[in-house]
């Protein structure tokens, strides 16, 4: 139940994907001489309150194990009460809209993000519960919702929910949920029928950090020399758009050289077999498969009909299941899903978010882009497959308002993204250029983003590290396709490196540095820490992710803190390693998960070289004591998802120092720990013997 990190950028031009730099050479920017920054259109927030599941009458008499039980079953639905009326406020709309005037605010929730935490007893029968939500708006939302700053600090405004029965919030079948009729469809308080119920939640909103810009992991695809994508446009009520889209993308891949199987659009079948081209990347072969699926009126993918939209649907999960680049442009919007065939006329042709999960998915690395209004909660559909749950084989496109209704320029952009050429060679595009030409095309801001890139490199595909810091006087000495010549402005001169986005993508003992043309900032590229070349490079500061628990057992083993009480969530903890060889100072370094960032790190927090930190979601951490490590408690829990979830450290500048993704291997009773002690290159495994978990100490139980 955790989301992914998301990059959202909005562009006020064009972008085309990098290439190496050509003509004047580079100069890498001194340090703390930057000026330019990178501007993006919308974030992720995080919005939290406390709200309540009241038993019915008939539970009044269950033993109160059998109440807890039964407001545990319950709570996920009431999660989606609290996101349909979140969404209802803060989604985007316009003056067709039936609650046009109520809110509005260009922004969305993710379905599915959430935690049930905090549950308390009020009476006999009312629990309260913390509810949490992950939602995605303009960068200035905070000053557009009418909020209120508390003593505190917090951000915080009302939200008006309907109150919604026991029995009705669990009615979710896809197409008939309770929110699909009246008074909740389009809903706004001042337009209900005289009656309706309603309670007043009061909720605070937190920014979070956005993750780093990356490639896409094209070379993943390409590994085997070989991609499938499969294009699917589903219907739309503007002019035919699926049939002028596809027409259209079908004459962009004959300009583009790609092999028809049909001599023309109209002989094109959902059966005719794909479209070819061969091109050629990191001086590989790669062979590209186009596959192109649209609602072709009288025929059998005829869209009005019950039998068209069957085929429609059946093609788009095929794709889903067996191709690796899967592309829908289409209708679609919050809490809904893909609609491939005439939803006026036949429900056939619709595959809903919630049976995403059931799908057959490979657990092989695949490319998504869900093109329509308001997609962004799909994402956490995709992540609710068991497949997909760890976040690390899929990246999502999404958008968090109105898209593109006309033409394929959204599909043709993506597809560049992934195969397209310049020259007759591939060029990896980083996620920012994508996203930038996407929302170029769209009507309104639509804030495209990208879900699941916490793990895309950071270091540029076809870059070759043993070349950096060799001399150069032209991009051609670097080699690799990936490398260029830049200024190091210092005794090294001229020096063969390559982009970068974050210093996690660079070798060991180098940085991501800026990089600049005349007065102007272009990138980032690897160089050495003490910006020289000479006598070797200053070892990179490493700061690893040694030991994650996410799941404490039951019994005495649970109180890992050692505090004397067994606590699901303060006993829960994360251990870093300084393996920099040199004493840390952790001043306002973050540990976060991920949704939200857990725990910061105080001023004046020095950390030994070889020693441990260990951070625990509460408690006393009393077990510690005499073991040589720092202790520290997250105020608020680190609230780490059993089934799989993110732990992201960064430094004081919001630099990615470590990163670690579990899956269900989280959520056995014990900790995941290195195969080898503070090796950042060994992988994890189940703490191994009779002990559940090691905190401060090596997992044969002696000190660092």
């Amino acid at each position: 139940m955790r989301t992914c990190a998301l990059i959202i950028v909005t562009a006020l031009l064009g972008a085309c994907a990098q290439d190496a730099p050509t003509g004047e050479t580079p100069l890498v920017v001194p340090e703390g001489k930057e000026d330019n920054f990178l501007s993006r259109s919308a974030q992720e927030y995080l919005v939290e309150g406390h709200t309540t599941i009241v038993l019915d009458e008939a539970d009044a008499g269950l033993g109160d194990a059998q109440k807890l039980e039964k407001v545990k079953r319950l709570i996920p639905f009431k999660q989606v009460v609290v996101a349909w009326f979140l969404n209802a406020w803060i989604g985007p709309k316009d003056s067709e809209d039936k609650n046009f005037g109520y809110g509005g605010f260009s922004a969305l929730t993710k379905n599915g993000s959430f935690e049930d935490l905090d549950i308390k007893q009020v009476d006999a029968r009312t629990f309260a519960f913390t509810t949490r939500q992950q939602l995605a708006g303009p960068l200035d939302l905070l000053e557009r919702l009418p909020t209120t700053r508390a003593a505190d600090g917090r951000i915080t405004f009302p939200l008006t929910v309907g109150q919604i029965s026991n029995k009705d919030m669990q009615n979710l079948a896809a197409g008939a949920e309770w929110f699909r009729s009246a008074p909740w469809e389009d809903f706004d308080p001042k337009k209900v029928p005289a009656g309706t119920t309603f309670d007043t939640l009061e909720l605070t909103i937190t920014p979070q950090p956005r993750s780093l810009d990356g490639w896409l992991d094209t070379p993943r695809l390409f590994a085997d020399g070989k991609v499938t994508i499969g294009v699917h446009f589903g219907w739309d009520y503007h002019s035919a758009a699926h049939v002028t889209g596809s027409k259209l993308f079908y004459a962009w891949l004959v300009k583009k050289g790609f092999k028809s199987p049909v001599t023309s659009y109209e002989k094109l079948t959902r059966t005719s077999g794909p479209f070819t081209k061969t091109i050629n990347a990191n001086k590989k072969p790669v062979k590209v498969e186009v596959s192109m699926f649209w609602g072709k009126p009288l025929a059998s993918t005829d869209p009005d009909t019950e039998a068209g939209g069957v085929l429609l649907k059946a093609d788009l999960i095929k794709s889903l299941e067996t191709r690796e680049v899967i592309i829908y442009s289409g209708h679609s919007g919050p809490f809904w899903g893909f609609s491939m065939a005439n939803w006026n006329k036949t429900e056939a042709g619709e595959l809903d978010d919630n049976e995403l999960k059931s799908l057959a998915l490979p657990s092989t690395y695949q490319l998504m882009m869900a093109e329509g209004c308001e997609t962004y909660a799909m994402g956490e559909g995709f992540f609710a497959n068991p497949a997909k749950a760890s976040r690390t084989n899929i990246d999502i496109v999404t958008t968090t308002t109105y898209s593109t209704a006309e033409g394929a320029d959204p599909v043709v952009d993506f597809i560049e993204a992934v195969v397209g050429t310049s020259y007759g060679k591939h060029v990896p595009w980083l996620w920012t250029e994508l996203l930038q030409a996407l929302d170029y095309n769209a009507w309104d801001p639509a804030m495209y983003g990208v879900h699941g890139i916490d793990d895309a490199p950071h270091l540029h595909p076809y870059a070759d590290a043993a070349k950096f810091c060799t001399t150069c006087t032209k991009d051609a000495n670097c080699g690799a396709e990936g490398n260029f010549c830049a200024n190091l402005g210092t005794d090294a001169g001229k020096i063969c490196t390559s982009a970068c986005t974050g210093d996690d993508g660079c070798p060991s003992g180098y940085v991501c540095a800026p990089i600049a043309k005349g007065a102007s900032i272009t990138g980032s590229a690897c160089v050495p820490r003490t910006y020289s070349c000479k006598g070797g490079a200053e070892p990179t500061l490493q700061l690893v992710i040694n030991e994650v628990l996410a799941d404490p057992p039951n019994g005495d083993e649970g109180d890992v803190n050692g505090d004397g009480f067994i606590d699901a969530d303060e006993d829960e903890f994360v251990e870093l390693y300084n393996a920099s060889g040199k004493d840390l100072r952790l001043d306002g370094w973050t540990v976060a998960d991920g949704t939200a960032v857990r725990f910061t790190f105080p001023s004046g927090t020095t950390l030994p070289r070889g020693k441990v930190a260990v951070v625990f979601g509460g408690g006393e951490a009393a077990a510690l004591s005499g073991t040589g490590a720092k202790v520290f408690v997250a105020t608020d829990g680190l609230r780490l998802a059993n089934g799989g979830d993110t732990v992201v450290v960064r430094n004081a500048t919001g630099a990615v120092i470590d990163r670690l993704v579990f899956g269900a291997e989280g959520g056995n009773d014990r900790s995941l720990v290195r195969r080898r002690d503070g090796d950042k290159t060994s992988g994890l495994v189940a703490h191994p013997g009779s002990v559940v978990a090691s905190p401060g100490l090596r997992t044969n139980g002696t000190p660092f």
